[in-house]
């Protein structure tokens, strides 16, 4: 009779921890997509910093070589996020630096006006990773942006 009691105690406290084990993960499921959903979103703000942290540096670099006047020259490094679609420098007036982005929401442009006329000359690589750029403002006028 005793036996019979501990077989039956033991089975009730096994389903009992299944249901409690059950009960919990039930709970965290809600918890792991908020968490994953909000991985996803702060990996987005990441690369559109990124971007916009590249479009701020050739902004900065061509005004520091405007500010030096002809015969100026820079070379600034800047590194490219993944999700690039485009690299515009010069835009529809010359004086613009503009990054088109991929995200979850759809395509972000990020422009920038800068004070002085600039070109691109040669073809600056949009693929992801480190890349050296160099600003040059020759006498002639004009500033151009190359891959160094």
């Amino acid at each position: 009779m005793l036996n019979k009691r501990v077989a039956k105690s033991k089975g009730q406290i096994a389903l009992e921890t299944i249901i409690v084990v059950g009960f919990v993960m039930a709970l965290m499921a809600p918890l792991l997509y908020m968490l994953y959903t909000r991985i996803t979103e702060i990996q987005q703000e990441m690369l559109l910093l990124e971007a916009t942290r590249v479009v701020d540096t050739i902004a900065n670099t061509v005004s520091t070589v405007g500010a030096i006047g002809p015969n100026g020259t820079a070379t600034v490094e800047v590194s490219f996020p993944t999700n690039i679609k485009s690299l515009t420098i010069g835009g529809p007036n010359n004086r613009e630096v503009t990054i088109v982005v991929y995200t979850m929401l759809g395509e972000i442009d990020i422009p920038r006006l800068l004070y002085f006329n600039v070109t691109e000359s040669g073809t600056i690589p949009r693929t992801p990773g480190s890349h050296k750029m160099i600003v040059v403002y020759p006498e002639t006028g004009g500033m151009r942006v190359s891959p160094a």
